[in-house]
């Protein structure tokens, strides 16, 4: 006798046929018979008498149904203060962030949330970079990372939530011709000297960067390779080059770089990303609550 069945029983007797009982329960008609079924001959004794427009519990069906009728929301209230006892036994939580991203719409509202409901939670937050990032996820150091989703999709033991699409953006010095462009195609920066993170610290990043490069017939010219976002941005800033970043970056109001939008290149998607053999109760907390807000 499981749980499923009892609710199964449960909901036939309250909708008073399988046909709406199944509906109420999102499964289909056949299985919810064949379950109820299986529970009769379980019980050793009919649950129901049928008849063809309704059924009806049986005198012993009515008996096992008013004492078992409290059941599933015994157990649901059971396994929730488990959880919740499970929750308090662990007080921190660990969250690394890419560097230069803006989080205040991304992330931090359901981190308050999550503090208010988890007061006993330390909540740590760490910007870094993209090699950082998975390292620290695979290590242990974070719980939970929030990275470009084509970072957190060349792991393969990794498990990730969207959480923006933010546009793709040109970051330009404000002396270059294009600072004035109110947007620009990819196409056209065939010519211009480019800035890109180290592979090493995201080879699917390169890799992404080189497959558009090719879809619009041209190589490159990258003169700089620096190893961390704020880096390529100081290249930038100083004229070095031109770099392919996303409109939730977040620039210094003095900074002499402009973001033209591209119109032709696809959103730069970003997600929560974490390890599904280190998924804790207090992790699955916080992404319950992530995942309503975003």
């Amino acid at each position: 006798m499981t749980i499923e069945k009892i609710r199964y029983f449960i909901e036939v007797a309250r909708a008073g046929s399988i046909t709406q009982a199944a509906k109420n329960l999102y499964v289909s008609q056949p299985n919810l018979s064949k379950q109820i079924a299986q529970m009769e001959a379980e019980c050793g004794f009919a649950l129901f008498s049928r008849d063809r427009h309704r059924l009806e519990l049986t005198e012993a069906g009515e008996e096992l149904y008013e004492h078992i009728l409290e059941v599933p929301r015994l157990v649901d209230e059971a396994f929730a203060r488990a959880k919740e006892r499970s929750i308090q036994s662990t007080r921190h939580l660990s969250i690394g962030v890419m560097e230069l991203q803006a989080m205040s719409e991304m992330l931090m509202p359901a981190i308050a949330r999550f503090s208010k409901e988890h007061p006993h939670v330390d909540v740590d937050l760490e910007r870094t970079g993209f090699g950082r990032l998975r390292a620290g996820l695979h290590n242990g150091d974070y719980d939970m990372i929030v990275t470009m989703c084509f970072d957190a999709r060349a792991e393969a033991d990794i498990c990730e939530m969207v959480l923006s699409e933010p546009f793709p953006m040109i970051a330009v010095h404000k002396d270059n011709p294009l600072a004035g462009r109110s947007s620009v195609s990819f196409g056209e920066l065939r010519d211009e000297p480019f800035v890109l993170i180290s592979s090493k610290e995201t080879p699917s990043g390169e890799e992404q960067f080189l497959s558009e490069c090719a879809r619009f017939g041209f190589v490159p010219n990258l003169v700089r390779r620096p190893s961390s976002l704020e880096s390529l941005l100081l290249c930038v800033e100083a004229g070095l080059g031109i770099a392919l970043l996303d409109n939730n970056i977040r620039l210094d109001p003095s900074t002499p770089v402009r973001l033209v939008p591209v119109k032709d290149v696809p959103a730069m998607s970003f997600s929560a990303a974490w390890k599904k053999d280190h998924e804790s109760d207090v992790l699955r907390a916080f992404l319950e609550i992530l995942k309503s807000a975003s």
